[in-house]
């Protein structure tokens, strides 16, 4: 059975869309929130499905991105002496994109922990192969795998137009 993703606005509601007729309803999602579970519908044209709401506050992309981190906030670059203590340079495989932020997992080890600002790098695999290079704040670390917030919220036009292709 598919289950469909419908994300949450700021005002509550959601939109389900049939995957099976293309027929969307508007419905307040408010009251879903406390279950923390995937809901079953069923469509106007008999088809049956389960939904689950993301409550994020931006659309998130599952990507599959090589790129590079650099602790330290970008302020020195590969190449240069790394031997610093707060200085640490890798590579990493982006896992998810949004508007905010990134998550991806580090190619080895690492050091970087909660509240650590960081610099990451990556190209988009859109057709004008754009570059995103931003400071992150590292928000959550499990082992290899980092989550990271934009330090600022300056709009990037290649990272919007990439998120709703």
């Amino acid at each position: 059975m598919n289950t469909a993703k419908s994300y949450i606005g700021d005002d509550g509601r959601a939109t389900i869309r049939c995957d099976q007729c293309g027929r969307k309803k508007a419905i307040d999602a408010i009251k879903f929130q406390a279950f923390n579970k995937q809901l079953m519908v069923k469509c106007a044209c008999s088809y049956a499905f389960s939904v689950s709401f993301e409550w994020r506050k931006s659309y998130r992309k599952d990507v599959l991105l090589s790129g590079e981190y650099l602790k330290n906030g970008g302020e020195e670059r590969r190449g240069s002496d790394t031997s610093g203590e707060d200085m640490h340079y890798g590579n990493m495989a982006l896992e998810n994109l949004a508007l905010g932020g990134v998550a991806f997992r580090t190619n080895q080890s690492h050091d970087l922990k909660v509240g650590d600002i960081i610099q990451v790098e990556f190209r988009l695999d859109d057709p004008q192969k754009s570059l995103i290079s931003r400071n992150v704040i590292v928000k959550r670390v499990d082992g290899r795998l980092v989550r990271a917030e934009f330090c600022d919220s300056r709009p990037d036009k290649a990272l919007a137009f990439y998120l709703m292709a």
